[in-house]
């Protein structure tokens, strides 16, 4: 029986390989003993996959409800956080690093996401920049 694919990344959340394969066999239509015995670990370990997903999960879902964001403000600071990254010659991916996607950059640049106090932390620290410089002198 061919496995269902799993995305790599699931809305800029880096999915491991343990993730992905336990999604795969719940797809499939196995069950939680049969996927923590075909992937060789314990009922707790399973556990503990299972609340990282959901953590995940969970994260997404309160994203998309605090999605109200203005979509002026969000294209402003995505041009200028574009502006930055093409001064400093790094492509997308090099600005996301580890700990994000280069879609995701690609979603801030074009206004279609707004980014957490945490993530625009990150990528001041990426660009060299104080976060201060991150946010465009206008907003």
């Amino acid at each position: 029986m061919r496995m269902p694919s799993v995305p790599t990344h699931s809305n800029g959340h880096v999915l491991t390989e343990p993730e992905r394969q336990l999604r795969r066999l719940l797809i499939s239509g196995r069950t939680r003993a049969q996927s923590a015995k075909l992937m060789a670990v314990t009922r707790q370990e399973l556990t503990a996959l299972e609340a990282s997903m959901r953590k995940k999960r969970r994260a997404r879902a309160a994203r998309s409800e605090r999605s109200h964001t203005n979509p002026d403000l969000r294209r402003r600071l995505g041009a200028h956080v574009r502006a930055l990254r093409v001064s400093r010659r790094m492509t997308q991916a090099d600005l996301a690093g580890d700990e994000f996607t280069a879609a995701f950059i690609s979603m801030i640049e074009g206004g279609k996401a707004a980014p957490s106090l945490d993530s625009l932390a990150y990528f001041a620290a990426r660009l060299q920049v104080s976060l201060r410089e991150l946010v465009p002198p206008e907003l």
